[in-house]
């Protein structure tokens, strides 16, 4: 059985999650041990994060972008405006400037699904397919933050 080949498909996506680790100071193995950490989420290794970081896998999963979204404290959608600009050409506004702020309401974490209208049209039947899936998550998220509120922001966001 010889090593398993990784092409390079998302080359920008993986700069971006390195971008968000190092501007963090984290180190691979805080990422890691954040994952473990993480209910439902994604356990990562070092070896998965280089692997990410150097843009070496195709359709991230909900899951792995929700387990990114935890670990980096970073709003979901921001990772999805960088998948859809690099992988569909789709440009995306986010709905927060990147600042990374603990102040920011739960609210800020969601899509404006209507602002996505005219965007899908634009793209082919497996981005659809991807954006669809990406989209139905989110909606799962903005109802489970609905339903959280009141609750402190670290409570909600660890039952993601």
């Amino acid at each position: 059985m010889g090593k398993q080949e990784f092409k390079v498909v998302l080359p920008e996506f993986g700069k971006y999650l390195k971008h968000l680790r190092k501007s963090r100071k984290l180190k691979q193995t805080q990422v890691v041990y954040r994952s473990k950490s993480i209910e439902n989420g994604i356990k990562f290794t070092t070896s998965s994060i280089s692997r990410y970081e150097s843009g070496k896998f195709t359709d991230p999963s909900l899951l792995l972008l929700q387990t990114f979204s935890i670990v980096y404290d970073e709003p979901i959608e921001n990772f999805v405006k960088v998948i859809m600009e690099e992988k569909y050409a789709v440009n995306i506004e986010p709905r927060l400037s990147g600042n990374h702020d603990s102040s920011l309401s739960a609210s800020n974490y969601v899509l404006i699904l209507e602002e996505m209208g005219g965007m899908i049209k634009l793209l082919n039947g497996k981005g659809l397919f991807v954006l669809k899936s990406l989209l139905k998550g989110l909606i799962m998220q903005r109802e489970f933050l609905k339903s959280a509120k009141g609750k402190s922001e670290i409570d909600v966001r660890s039952k993601i």
